[in-house]
């Protein structure tokens, strides 16, 4: 069952009350978000929503290094569960020029059909260097054994009018995926692309993903 964009317009509600306290209080805080539809929801490589379209939302308030926020999305999973909660936070520190370092938190929740949910956290770190990036995700959960993660990120230079990252992702498992992710931005949207090297095997749209983002 497809329940793509159906959480969008109650989310949007959420905006405006949010909208209106930064207009009140700018210099204490930054708001951001976005929020768009995808062809697909590949989360670390791996399909979440059976090849179908999705809608999601993101909201994220920080101040200084400090960040926290929520995403939401729709998933199609076999347990029931139709949306993915995402709460997370955490604080980005920057020593020097060219080098940052990241810390924090992620709890998951996915809801099956009104109130029932299931869930499990995990943390993560992150550190980059020009344009170089390397995360790892770790397990915090002691009801769920949920496997370490960790992803590399490069963002390739001097290539004009869109923006080029290559990623690679291995699972604690050693299961691993390659990606070219490609993104332009026209003025406060986002268009974009991942497609994963086994779309060179068949299947194409199984493996790739893109999505157009409104940005706030």
């Amino acid at each position: 069952m497809n329940h793509s964009l159906k959480l969008i317009p109650v989310l949007m509600l959420l905006i405006s009350p949010f909208a209106f306290a930064q207009e009140a209080d700018v210099k204490s805080y930054n708001l951001s978000g976005q929020t768009g539809v995808r062809s697909n929801y590949l989360w670390r490589g791996i399909d979440q929503n059976k090849h179908s379209p999705m809608g999601e939302v993101n909201l994220e308030i920080s101040k200084g290094g400090a960040f926290g926020g929520i995403w939401v999305g729709d998933v199609d999973y076999n347990d029931g569960s139709n949306a993915e909660l995402d709460f997370y936070g955490g604080y980005n520190f920057k020593p020097i020029k060219g080098v940052s370092f990241s810390t924090g938190v992620t709890h998951y929740e996915f809801v099956d059909g009104i109130d029932q949910m299931s869930d499990f956290t995990e943390g993560f770190v992150s550190a980059g260097y020009k344009n170089l990036t390397v995360e790892y995700y770790f397990d915090l959960d002691n009801d769920e054994d949920v496997q370490s993660f960790y992803d590399i990120k490069v963002a390739v230079p001097y290539i004009p009018y869109v923006d080029v990252v290559l990623e690679y992702g291995r699972w604690e498992d050693d299961s691993d995926f390659k990606a070219l992710n490609l993104s332009k931005d026209f003025g406060n949207f986002t268009v974009g692309m991942q497609t994963l090297s086994s779309a060179r095997h068949g299947h194409f749209w199984d493996n790739a993903v893109v999505q157009v983002n409104y940005n706030f």
